[in-house]
């Protein structure tokens, strides 16, 4: 019997998706295929995987475009294929890489001592952790939490680190 999983590895390079099969096998699978929805798309691009291990996924392999470039954040649709689709495994994914690049720029910049500072950065990274959780059962809040994170991150941006913008208080 054949049991199929994956799980996405956590990156800061938006270039790439890191995707890891975690699927026990009773025999070698047949033909094991990875479909992506990107955010806001319809169409659905496939790529092969080497199966029971990490897999590097670009936008060229993807052949979503000519040359490597990122991905967006959002939520994904993927669907993992083995034995010419007789198993399937189906997720929602909440990819918040360019997020989470932002904050880490942020991070090197900060007054540790900010406690206001580093008040948003918690909300921050609550904010994203909870779009990635509720993605499956909720993909319209999943949604207003990503904003909820890039609003706060957009308004770091804006405000010395000393000041905060109204919308961060």
């Amino acid at each position: 019997m054949t049991t199929l999983d994956f799980i996405l590895i956590k990156d800061l390079n938006p270039n790439r998706i890191l995707f890891l099969d975690t699927s026990d096998y009773s025999s070698t699978p047949i033909s094991p295929t990875l479909h992506v929805k990107f955010p806001d798309f319809n169409k659905e691009y496939s790529t092969p995987i080497q199966f029971g291990q990490v897999n590097i996924i670009n936008t060229a392999r993807l052949k979503f475009s000519e040359s490597i470039t990122e991905f967006p954040d959002g939520p994904y649709h993927l669907t993992f294929e083995v034995n010419n689709k007789q198993c399937r495994e189906s997720k929602c994914v909440f990819i918040t890489t360019k997020a989470y690049s932002q904050l880490s720029e942020m991070l090197t910049e900060i007054d540790y001592t900010n406690k206001d500072l580093l008040e948003i950065i918690n909300k921050i990274n609550l904010y994203l952790q909870g779009a990635e959780s509720v993605v499956n059962s909720n993909e319209t809040q999943a949604i207003e939490l990503y904003k909820q994170a890039t609003n706060l991150l957009k308004c770091h941006v804006r405000m010395s680190v000393k000041q905060q913008c109204s919308s961060c208080k």
